[in-house]
């Protein structure tokens, strides 16, 4: 457990770091962000939800939808939400589908346009290297595999 001092610091080289980016830090700052190159080093998003998970903030729950030739073929996510999270995903391309699965989905100026919506559950996958969610996600926080077609 950091004390509070110590979350302070990593609080303050962590802004600091996010203010001046990469660039700047230096080679063997880069080597220590980047573990001699095995990883991308966080970006500015993602040092924020590092300070806020230092700060005591639940991290976010992410999702990442797999997609092959248009349709959806599963939702992954690298924990579990502690309940059933639904994802709907709103789909435009309506060729060839028949009326009665299509729903009217109200736009910014009023207008109405058709779509096809479905629902997806979220499913926690095992920790694997197949997949890495880090490169979705642009930093080293999980890996899961895809059990999914194709993968």
């Amino acid at each position: 457990m950091l004390t509070k001092s110590q979350t302070d610091t990593i609080l303050a080289a962590l802004r600091f770091y996010q203010q001046h980016g990469m660039a700047s830090a230096g080679e063997a700052i880069q080597d220590i962000a980047t573990n001699m190159g095995e990883h991308r080093p966080l970006d500015e998003r993602a040092i924020d939800e590092l300070c806020d998970l230092l700060n005591g903030a639940p991290p976010p729950l992410r999702l990442v939808v797999h997609v092959e030739g248009g349709a959806v073929q599963s939702v992954l996510s690298e924990r579990d939400a502690g309940t059933d999270v639904d994802v709907y995903i709103l789909d435009y391309d309506t060729d060839g589908i028949s009326d009665n699965a299509l729903t009217g989905i109200t736009q910014s100026d009023g207008s109405v346009s058709e779509a096809i919506v479905t629902v997806h559950q979220a499913e926690v996958v095992p920790i694997s290297a197949s997949i890495r969610l880090s490169d979705v996600f642009g930093e080293t926080v999980a890996e899961i595999i895809d059990t999914g077609p194709g993968m």
